[in-house]
């Protein structure tokens, strides 16, 4: 029968036959038309021996024979093919072979020659999957009768049984259905094929080997095997193999879902084999005990899954058929996964946000309402789908409706996310300068590369990094508005959170009459006249700050229909370091004085007087500079309560 260890031996030849296909080289074209052998190789795999032939290419192969040739000898000719490694005899020897020589026979033909050390049983067949052809020789046995056995008569039943039939066959080239049929014959039994393995081709030679035997010889080289249905043979592929028998079990579930449980345990019961059903039902231990059908009479061997796992819903239950080692899986999984889970119970809990600020009057769609937005997706993402979550624009809080666990996720991600937001000092400065003072300052209006990175700015407006450092260049301003050569017009301070943006206006808004109402109500709009700098921050987390800034500069002007207001724009964006100043220059203007010089008295006397005073014209041309230094601010430590 096919034992254990005779699926041990088809596993051992099976994987040396897999060895020699993963140890045969890509095939590449030969210079001729001839392959070219290019390994003959012996292995040993338990109690047998295998001698393999690579080529370059598939080959044809034939066993040879003549007249005198030793029935030890098994000569193998590889056609249309040459030898690749050298001729002579490979270093090997066994209790099994004598001496195995390779040489080129001819110009077309390579020739292999494996001397037995006695009668030994053998197949020879190509490699699948590679172009090889291997020789599997049987290992010397115990020992055996020396003749052959022939068919047992039915008188002879007694004696069969005591001593075993032993057989002694050949076949070159020959189906293996014919060679079955032929061993089903002596035998006296009946051997059926698979359609798919009947029309393998084989060469073999038996010698006084018993029908077990036999059949592992022929089937295992062909990665088939072979297993009995009563008094019957069935030939198929290994991997159809029976195993052990199939038994159906009934595992009612009391806390987890049967098709939850299902989707655990079907990726770990797989495979196919051929088994001839033993409906045994068998409850699982600690499951109630069902009815099993009654025993039918063994049916004929069908191909089934190894496993099957079907789920009763009306009783939550599993059914389960496989073998007795799965079923102590099942079990195993049955218990881990069905158990009593607690529920925690779902409570709604308000968390109103001490920093974030989600505005019910900001338009659809703006920067506010879109703070509720994402905190609702943020929590959604991170809680259980069952966890409903809300906001409360009206008193700016999450709303979550959840089970305890939830709660804890949601508080931590609340305490992470909604802390006060860095701020930062924007310190303005409007200075009044001369164009020759600035020049000695060293400011040439040209992008600094030292401390400063960021876009060129627009025309008509400069930027400028001082590279003296930011203590140095302070303490020159101060020295220079000290001694007069320059004024401070003014000094704005502003606070503004990291990312938002603050604005500085320096200047003066001028009243323009545009209109009388018909009441006689004059109309008066007023125009900024001055400089706004619209300034906003970001820390970046290397502690550099980058800043944007939109210039604009608007000059009161009358044009043909009236007081009008004439507006420069430019947009830049800096990188600078904590508390260094930006410069922005390039606002030139001219002043004309007239300074009148006369004698006291006698210089206002009408008429004459002018003969006492002279008038002197003095023109001057200053620079208004603006010198803005971003400070980030300590981040308030307060905790979350």
């Amino acid at each position: 029968m096919n034992t254990p260890r005779g699926r041990s031996t088809a596993r051992w030849v099976t994987l040396a036959l897999l060895l020699v296909a993963s140890l045969v080289a890509p095939a590449r074209p030969a210079q001729a038309a001839l392959a070219t052998v290019t390994d003959v190789s012996v292995k040993e795999f338990g109690n047998k021996v295998l001698v393999a032939v690579v080529a370059t290419r598939a080959v044809r192969y034939r066993v040879a024979d003549w007249s005198g040739k030793p029935d030890t000898w098994v000569v193998l000719d590889v056609l249309g093919a040459e030898l690749g490694v050298p001729a002579g005899e490979l270093p090997y020897r066994s209790r099994d072979i004598a001496r195995v020589r390779v040489g080129q026979f001819n110009s077309t033909t390579v020739r292999v020659v494996v001397e037995l050390a006695g009668e030994r049983s053998y197949t020879v067949q190509p490699v699948t999957g590679a172009y090889a052809v291997a020789i599997v020789i049987a290992g010397n046995g115990p020992s055996r009768p020396t003749a052959s056995a022939q068919p047992v008569p039915p008188s002879a039943t007694a004696q069969a049984q005591a001593r075993p039939a032993r057989f002694t066959l050949e076949f070159r080239d020959a189906r293996l259905s014919d060679v079955m049929a032929a061993l089903a014959r002596l035998a006296n039994l009946n051997v059926v094929v698979a359609p798919e393995a009947a029309e393998r081709r084989v060469t073999i030679r038996l010698v006084n080997v018993s029908l077990d035997e036999a059949l592992n010889l022929l089937t295992q080289p062909l990665g088939l095997g072979w297993t009995r249905v009563g008094g019957n043979i069935v030939v198929l592929p290994a991997d159809r193999l029976p195993g052990e028998p199939l038994e159906i079990r009934y595992y009612r579930l009391q806390h987890a879902s049967a098709e939850d449980v299902a989707r655990q345990i079907e990726p770990l019961l797989f495979g196919r084999r051929l088994v001839a059903p033993q409906p045994a039902a068998t409850p699982a231990p600690g499951q109630p005990q069902a009815q099993p059908p009654q025993a039918q009479p063994a049916a004929a061997p069908v191909v089934i899954e190894r496993s099957q796992v079907a789920v009763d819903r009306r009783t939550n239950t599993l059914i389960v058929v496989a073998s007795a080692s799965d079923h102590q899986r099942v079990a195993q999984i049955v218990q881990q996964l069905d158990v009593a889970v607690p529920v925690s119970p779902v409570a709604t809990r308000i968390y109103p946000l001490r920093w974030l600020n989600a505005d019910l009057r900001a338009p659809e769609g703006g920067p506010a309402r879109e703070i509720g937005a994402e905190m609702v997706a943020l929590l959604k993402a991170h809680l259980s789908p069952s966890a409903i979550v809300t906001f409360d624009y009206q008193n700016n809080a999450v709303v979550v409706t959840a089970v305890e666990g939830d709660h804890q996720r949601a508080q931590q991600l609340l305490a992470q996310v909604d802390v006060p937001a860095q701020q930062v000092l924007i310190e303005a400065s409007a200075l009044d300068l001369s164009v020759d003072v600035a020049r000695d300052l060293g400011l040439q209006w040209q992008m600094s590369v030292l401390n400063i990175a960021g876009s060129t700015p627009s025309q008509g407006q400069v930027f400028y990094n001082p590279s003296t450092g930011a203590i140095d260049f302070f303490v020159q301003i101060n020295a220079l508005i000290s001694q007069g050569k320059g004024r401070l017009l003014a000094n704005p301070r502003i606070v503004t959170k990291d990312g938002q943006a603050g604005e500085v206006f320096i200047g003066d808004q001028i009243p323009v009459v545009t209109g009388v109402t018909p009441q006689g109500v004059p109309q008066v709009v007023f125009i900024d006249a001055g400089v706004k700098l619209n300034i906003t921050p970001k820390i970046n987390p290397d502690g550099m700050i980058t800043v944007r800034v939109l210039t604009e500069v608007g000059v009161a002007r009358q044009f043909a229909t009236g007081v009008g207001k004439s507006t420069r724009k430019a947009v830049t964006t800096l990188t600078v370091r904590d508390g260094s100043p930006i410069v922005i220059g390039g606002l030139i203007r001219t002043e004309e004085r007239t300074t009148t010089i006369k004698i006291p008295l006698l210089g206002d006397i009408p008429i004459i007087g002018f003969l006492f005073r002279r008038e002197q014209t003095t023109q001057s041309t200053s620079e208004v500079v603006f010198v803005v230094t971003p400070r980030s601010l300590p981040r308030s430590a307060e905790p979350r309560g």
